[in-house]
């Protein structure tokens, strides 16, 4: 990209990605970032955690804010207002692109462009996303449906599993389908051939978490952070059976805006 722009990495992605979807608050240069605003680092015992800076630029150097990753994730879909699927950052088919199948393990789509389809959205496409963070402190996850226009966006310090919990839960609660990502990283299999992870009788497992409708304003319901693993596969985990907070996607209450500050 730099030899090609003539720009570095981090300049560019500032003057042709983030800027124009409104990403206001969000640099791969640290040197660009408002120290102010950056989110203490905490571990599972609530005990301050080195903030580690990476030297793999495009992999793991943004620093941003959950209002500002809605927006990125908003841009998978028109908006409110008629702006059109890419913001005009991407053609709206390299954006399908990106849900397009490129990559499968254990004989599953995993795998877009540059995304993970977490699971079938129900029309022929697929719930995308990413995982990301700042080992050992930070964990996100940012997720989108675009059957319904929905998305997430999780960042956290202190807890480095919740994030993709809640993902999963918001997986099946958008789809009544597994989050496939997840149940692979935890047990590394299927327990049997014919399990079906996506179909009805397939392992369910999630954490109830934020959903949150995006559009011109993402907004959020009130979030219920309780663990649910009632899969069979899940061998070892504590099991806890408990009713998932919010109401279907067409009817979800909305509540204020998300307003996590920065983090990796």
């Amino acid at each position: 990209m730099e030899e090609v722009t003539g720009q570095g990495f981090a300049d560019y992605m500032r003057d042709h990605v983030l800027r124009p979807l409104g990403m206001r608050n969000s640099d791969f240069a640290l040197e660009d970032v408002d120290a102010g605003y950056l989110a203490l680092s905490y571990d599972g015992e609530g005990a301050a955690a080195p903030f580690r800076h990476y030297t793999a630029l495009v992999a793991a150097s943004l620093y941003s804010t959950a209002d500002d990753m809605a927006r990125f994730v908003a841009a998978h879909h028109s908006g409110q207002n008629g702006e059109p699927v890419g913001r005009e950052v991407l053609r709206p088919e390299t954006v399908i692109a990106m849900r397009v199948i490129e990559a499968r393990r254990f004989g599953l789509p995993i795998w877009g462009l540059g995304t993970i389809l977490y699971a079938p959205d129900g029309q022929g496409s697929f719930v995308i996303g990413h995982e990301g963070g700042n080992a050992p402190a930070v964990t996100t996850t940012a997720r989108f449906n675009p059957a319904t226009g929905d998305g997430i966006v999780v960042l956290q310090t202190g807890r480095p599993e919740l994030p993709a919990r809640i993902g999963a839960e918001w997986v099946r609660w958008q789809t009544g389908r597994s989050d496939i990502v997840v149940l692979i990283r935890r047990t590394g299999r299927f327990s049997s051939p014919a399990a079906r992870p996506w179909g009805p009788s397939g392992p369910r497992c999630g954490t109830s978490g934020m959903p949150a409708r995006l559009g011109s304003c993402p907004r959020a319901t009130t979030p219920s952070c309780s663990p649910v693993w009632d899969s069979g596969v899940l061998t070892g985990e504590a099991r806890r059976r408990r009713r998932v907070s919010g109401r279907s996607p067409a009817g979800a209450p909305r509540g204020g805006p998300l307003r996590t500050r920065r983090s990796h």
